[in-house]
């Protein structure tokens, strides 16, 4: 199966997973839409492109089991939860075991902004997740200039946030860091 047809089986079963939930359908599209952007302007390979798109629909699986399972729904719970989750829906889906390994990795991590980040997937999912995250919440600008700061490192996603958030030109060279 054709990488297309595996994000459009893995986009549809997420907007079912989510049913009733436009919040996360939404939030979970852009995260999408924003981490294939990046990914493009980095000049990432197709391989990459394909799984960060994938990782932005489905990073969020856990919220609804953590929900469920235990009333919650912070960072770490959906980590607990998602990681299995995500890796039994992508071999379901037909995701190849070494893709669907990696995804769902990502996902089990995705909240520990402290952890060794290994990889562009990775590190292109955490700052598409923040770009949306800061706004679908309301924060100061103290606190935007603190994720541009602690989370960006690739130029096509600080140059995505500073002017979604009128951030000044300085503020991104003075975030600095690697792409990975």
């Amino acid at each position: 199966m054709k990488n297309e047809e595996l994000l459009e089986k893995l986009k549809w079963s997420m907007i079912e997973w989510e049913r009733g939930c436009p919040q996360r359908i939404q939030h979970f599209l852009k995260v999408s839409s924003f981490a294939a952007t990046i990914a493009k302007e980095e000049g990432a390979d197709g391989h990459t492109v394909f799984l960060v798109s994938a990782l932005g629909y489905i990073h969020d699986i856990g919220i609804r089991l953590s929900l469920e399972r235990e009333g919650r729904s912070d960072g770490k719970s959906q980590e607990k939860h998602g990681e299995p989750a995500a890796l039994q829906m992508l071999k379901e889906l037909g995701f190849t075991d070494q893709d669907a390994a990696r995804i769902s990795m990502i996902v089990g991590k995705h909240h520990t902004y402290d952890a060794k980040i290994e990889g562009l997937d990775f590190r292109i999912l955490l700052e598409a997740d923040a770009c949306v995250n800061m706004f679908e919440s309301d924060t100061s600008q103290e606190a935007k200039l603190t994720m541009l700061r602690d989370v960006f490192r690739t130029a096509a996603g600080k140059r995505i946030y500073t002017i979604m958030f009128d951030l000044a030109p300085e503020t991104v060279s003075s975030s600095s860091g690697s792409n990975a």
